[in-house]
């Protein structure tokens, strides 16, 4: 479905569905799950369900494209849109042609068109000078993360998790990605224990214990050591207010 937003300042849009956004007008910065965005011109940006976006000031023109489970799951190679490593799901639009004469005739009668168009942009863009089979291997590993970060798997069980593959994870997310995957998931289950003390009103307890941890107080320990203050701390520092925030 596509949609123009013109969204308010400061208000927390969650993402429901797998989602595309390019930025008409607007002047000031983003944020996406608690990371601030400038560099968001000429881009399509990609969104996975459960992330959220806020626009820091008002003024902002968006074209939305929201697609339905199947469109995105019929295709593997779609993840590399969606699926974000360390930044952004995103393709240059000013680098992409196809993309522009899609945006101007075909956006309403074939809008999942714009998949199949950005998935071969993304490989050509080739953000990180991979090849296919390490590019594979990095969402393969961004899968597992994704669906098992509550489990504190260990790099050697991520790995097992893979099966036979001839290259080394391990060197591939190092020497490409620029981050060992053992932070890519201390990032993930930070991230989403972020979003539970932000946006929900559990107990600092309750989410320990969901997020895998048997003692909430080396839960606190860990939560400070990566964001200087204690989940509790977090929580009241939190712009965000629970009783408004919940946005489509």
């Amino acid at each position: 479905m596509v949609t123009k937003l013109i969204p308010e300042a400061n208000k927390v849009y969650f993402i429901n569905k797998y989602t595309m956004m390019h930025i008409l007008e607007g002047t000031a910065s983003i944020q996406v799950d608690f990371k601030n965005f400038h560099d968001w011109d000429d881009k399509l940006i990609f969104l996975e369900k459960g992330q959220y976006i806020k626009f820091l000031s008002s003024g902002f023109i968006v074209r939305k494209i929201e697609f339905e489970d199947d469109e995105i799951f019929k295709n593997p190679e779609f993840r590399v849109l969606f699926k974000h490593l360390i930044s952004l799901g995103y393709i240059n639009f000013d680098e992409c042609a196809d993309c522009q004469k899609y945006l101007e005739r075909s956006i309403f009668s074939r809008p999942t068109e714009i998949l199949d168009i950005s998935s071969q942009q993304w490989y050509w863009q080739n953000p990180f000078n991979a090849a296919n089979e390490e590019y594979h291997i990095i969402f393969d590993v961004k899968d597992i993360i994704d669906r098992q970060f509550k489990s504190h798997l260990k790099n050697d069980q991520i790995v097992n998790l893979l099966g036979q593959y001839d290259l080394n994870p391990q060197v591939i997310y190092t020497q490409k990605v620029g981050i060992t995957i053992n932070k890519l998931l201390a990032d993930k289950r930070l991230t989403e224990s972020k979003k539970d003390i932000s946006f929900t009103n559990k107990s600092i307890k309750e989410i320990a214990y969901d997020f895998g941890y048997k003692d909430p107080a080396y839960f606190n320990r860990v939560f400070k050591s990566h964001t200087g203050l204690t989940p509790t701390e977090f929580r009241l520092n939190s712009e965000f207010d629970r009783k408004r925030h919940f946005c489509k």
